[in-house]
């Protein structure tokens, strides 16, 4: 399990996130809910190393907090960005082949796991990945984290700029590699998928978290959804 205490972070001199806490169990996906600006994305910085940060954070006995990106990585942790950066001039398989881990081998049926959870990755092995439509990439993006065997995957804004049916196929594969039994962190957009298919939500403003519970009780929360979340 994940479990964050009192994080804080900073871009530059900029104090962005005040005090953070939060934990995502095993095959648990937990949304982090917010207006642009809240904090969510500086907090999937800022546990990825990518940030100068404070606090303290757990993993499988670990503190990740201060590490660099990679060591955070190699602890089991993946994270999908919301810039996706797929390499597009390189073929499908070989963007899956960066994603695994220095000296890591492919597992035995690895690759059909993937194809069975992105079929349509499977039929544009040799496609390079700029040809690929926003949400091709987007699975390709996410394929290619899990080429790493994460434990724990940080996922930012995985719908954003996606067909309804796409955002939903995206949506499903998300459930399925938790059934799995690796934690998400979701920072999602789309209010009435991340209230489907999380266990738990927080809910940031200002770079605090200003709700917890379960999606059942932030629906009941009015006051906290008008405030924090609708525009």
């Amino acid at each position: 399990m994940l479990e964050v205490v009192n994080l804080q972070a900073w871009y530059g001199q900029s104090h962005v996130l005040q005090g953070v806490s939060l934990r995502v169990g095993e095959g648990e996906i937990v949304a982090l809910l917010g207006r642009n600006g809240a904090g969510r994305s500086t907090t999937v910085r800022a546990l990825m190393g990518e940030l100068r940060a404070t606090g303290t954070a757990h993993w499988q006995g670990q503190s990740p907090l201060g590490l660099p990106s990679h060591a955070i990585a190699r602890l089991g942790v993946g994270c999908v960005p919301e810039q996706r950066d797929i390499f597009p001039g390189l073929s499908v398989m070989q963007n899956l082949q960066l994603g695994l881990k220095p000296g890591q081998r492919l597992a035995p049926g690895q690759l059909d796991a993937l194809f069975a959870l992105f079929p349509a990755l499977a039929a544009r092995l040799d496609v390079p990945g700029g040809a690929l439509s926003g949400g091709e990439q987007q699975m390709l993006c996410i394929a290619r984290t899990l080429m790493g065997a994460p434990r724990l995957l940080l996922v930012d804004e995985p719908t954003e700029g996606l067909a309804p049916r796409l955002a939903e196929q995206v949506a499903q594969s998300l459930q399925q590699i938790a059934a799995g039994g690796v934690g998400i962190l979701l920072v999602e957009q789309k209010l009435d998928i991340a209230l489907r298919i999380a266990a738990r939500v927080y809910v940031m403003g200002r770079g605090r978290v200003v709700f917890e519970g379960t999606p059942a009780a932030l629906l009941a929360a009015e006051a906290v959804r008008r405030e924090w979340l609708e525009v």
